[in-house]
């Protein structure tokens, strides 16, 4: 998610509170938020040998759309032609593009701006 090498993974599972409080780690012994990298490594090849990552991720992502409402039946899955543009205009952008389209629908609803 987060583009983290997997020492930096095992760094952020130590040390970060969020992580914490997402993976629902409340005990604060060292041995409930360490890992070794050599675990990191054998659980995910278990996970994604055993098929289980696609189970997981099938759970979560319909638990989401359900709690959300999101109908799925008519999107298209293959993300690979589809891109963002948030990451090319940047937030300056972003925040340009919205001003423009609340002027312009400003204009249209009150024509008298």
């Amino acid at each position: 998610m987060h583009n983290l090498t997997d020492e930096e993974t095992i760094n952020q599972l130590s040390f970060n509170t969020q992580w914490h409080y997402a993976l629902n780690i409340s005990e604060e012994s060292d041995s409930a938020k360490y890992m070794r990298l050599r675990t990191l490594w054998k659980m995910r090849d278990l996970v994604t040998r055993t098929g289980f990552d696609r189970c997981l991720f099938e759970r979560v992502t319909s638990s989401l759309a359900k709690a959300f409402r999101v109908d799925a039946s008519d999107q298209l899955f293959d993300s690979i032609h589809a891109k963002s543009n948030m990451g090319k205009i940047g937030r300056i952008g972003a925040l340009s593009a919205t001003i423009r389209k609340f002027f312009v629908n400003l204009k249209r609803h009150h024509s008298a701006f």
